[in-house]
């Protein structure tokens, strides 16, 4: 069953990604944020945004972005079955998210993110923009004990 959709950011680390492609998972484990609204019913198929990345209240990068059936490689039904044909992700009270993705990155136009920058991204059918800082955790060291 879908709910629906919803405006999303997830954040890649793209200077491990260019390293080696093999390193693409790992370039996706990153904090990430849905919302606000839920879109409910059928999708437009050209939908268009903006995102922006804003920067001490200024904006410092703002580009269109394009969504949609009409702007994918693949409908969103051939997603679903290809990610849904495993039973593991077919067990109840599962909660699956998409993140359809974009071409509209700002690290392609040498943007390099800082702390406390803001990320907003808006499309009039999803309702409120969504928007979200960038902070960065300190990883704690941790040691692994042997059984």
């Amino acid at each position: 069953m879908r709910i629906g959709f919803a405006l999303g950011n997830e954040a890649s680390d793209h200077i491990t990604e260019k390293k080696n492609y093999l390193l693409l998972a790992h370039s996706k484990l990153r904090q990430c944020s849905i919302g606000p609204e839920i879109f409910i019913g059928e999708l437009p198929t050209d939908i268009r945004g903006v995102s922006k990345l804003i920067r001490n209240e200024k904006v410092i990068w703002q580009k269109e972005f394009l969504t949609g059936e009409d702007n994918m490689c693949h409908s969103i039904e051939n997603l679903e079955q290809h990610h849904f044909k495993y039973d593991l992700f077919r067990q109840p009270s599962s909660a699956h998210i998409h993140f359809m993705g974009t071409a509209t990155l700002s690290f392609g136009d040498d943007i390099v993110t800082k702390e406390n920058d803001r990320f907003e991204i808006h499309a009039f059918e999803f309702g409120r923009e969504l928007s979200n800082s960038y902070k960065i955790k300190k990883s704690k060291r941790f040691n692994v004990r042997q059984l």
